[in-house]
């Protein structure tokens, strides 16, 4: 007869059986992860000691975990490389094509858009488990978008009297001619790649160090930031004077773009100091 300690034995067996099965089809980590260098190092992101002003070494290491974990010089270098052709770009169709205020929206919505473009199709490569939810989101978002595009042409096509094809070949010729007339549509491209190349690192993080997964970067929540800010601003002292709409408009281009740009530039060395402050602090250790 069976006693309690061998069915308790059985019981145990079972269980590192079943975690051993998981480990196996699981991915391998290679040597130059992320996971390994903490391990290696033995990092805590509990860690409570001061690294500049009021930011933690271990709500440093979260941050950067959050960013897509470390960055080589090589990609620090692009991501600096993005970020200026963007505002050159950006600068140039309001100099020379008159781009207005609302143009320099398009590429922050750009971004916005390749979150949700390429999360579905990275997951594809990675196979992250527990992702479906932002899997979810981003293709329950660009079907939202497609449902307003639908009833925005819908409701001018019942309101004008043409046929819903029509109408929406004349939108899109609209929006299209509103775009590239103002060559806001190359800010816009780079803009869309910029962010798209940070995604993968960002995913590998997730796949190393498990979730949570954080697709808008620190410098896309400063931009938010700032763009609500100035539009109430504006709103008050620069929207209110109506004298010269195009006075207005180039304005406030020209203001939101600078306020862009410096969010942009604080945010990216920003995350470059603390990894320096971070690297600095690890050399002490060893």
């Amino acid at each position: 007869m069976p006693t309690d300690i061998d069915e308790d034995v059985k019981f145990l067996d079972g269980i590192l059986d079943k975690n051993n099965t998981m480990a196996k089809s699981q991915s391998p980590v290679s040597e130059n992860s992320p996971l390994v260098a903490t391990g290696k190092t033995n990092h805590d992101l509990r860690d409570r000691r001061l690294l500049v002003n009021k930011l933690t070494v271990g709500d440093a290491r979260r941050l950067l975990l959050h960013e897509g974990a470390e960055r080589s010089v090589f990609e620090n270098v692009i991501d600096l490389g993005f970020i200026l052709v963007t505002a050159g770009l950006v600068a140039n169709a309001i100099w020379n094509w008159d781009a207005s205020l609302w143009h320099i929206l398009l590429p922050l919505l750009a971004q916005y858009i390749a979150i949700n473009t390429c999360i579905p199709i990275l997951q594809m490569i990675y196979r992250l488990p527990d992702f479906r939810s932002n899997v979810a989101k981003s293709l329950g978002n660009i079907a939202g978008w497609f449902v307003i595009v639908g009833a925005i042409v819908g409701w001018r096509a019942n309101s004008i009297g043409t046929p819903w094809t029509l109408q929406l070949q004349l939108d899109a010729a609209a929006v299209s001619d509103w775009i590239v007339h103002h060559q806001i549509h190359w800010p816009i491209a780079t803009a869309y790649v910029g962010f798209a190349i940070t995604l993968p690192a960002r995913f590998r993080a997730y796949r190393d160090f498990g979730p949570p997964f954080v697709s808008v970067s620190f410098g896309c929540a400063v931009r938010i930031l700032i763009l609500f800010l100035f539009l109430f601003i504006g709103w008050i002292f620069l929207f209110s004077n109506s004298q010269s709409n195009k006075l207005t408009n180039q304005s406030g281009a020209w203001i939101l773009w600078g306020l862009l740009l410096v969010a942009d530039l604080l945010a990216w060395y920003g995350l470059l100091d603390i990894r320096r402050r971070l690297q600095r602090l690890d050399a002490q250790k060893s």
